[in-house]
């Protein structure tokens, strides 16, 4: 009765056991899709900010042609 008892209340630790390493596993899994969720927008990002800067500067290319039209105006009346 005693190593019956026993080997029951094993069965139930392992039992335990499998579940939390179930549950780790589970949790693994979505922590890795979220680093690679936040790989990909840090990519995004990246690049976002490289087309900010490309337009940044054309903004600031056309901005000194406006000036340089607008001086020519000037020197015109």
């Amino acid at each position: 009765a005693e190593i019956s008892g026993s080997i029951s209340v094993i069965n139930d630790m392992n039992t335990h056991i499998a579940a939390a390493a179930e549950e780790q596993s589970t949790v693994a899994g979505e922590v890795s899709q979220n680093i690679v969720q936040i790989n990909e927008l840090a990519g995004q990002t990246a690049q976002s900010a490289q087309q900010t800067l490309i337009t940044s500067e054309n903004l600031s290319e056309l901005a000194s042609q406006l000036g340089a039209m607008v001086e020519q105006l000037d020197t015109e009346d």
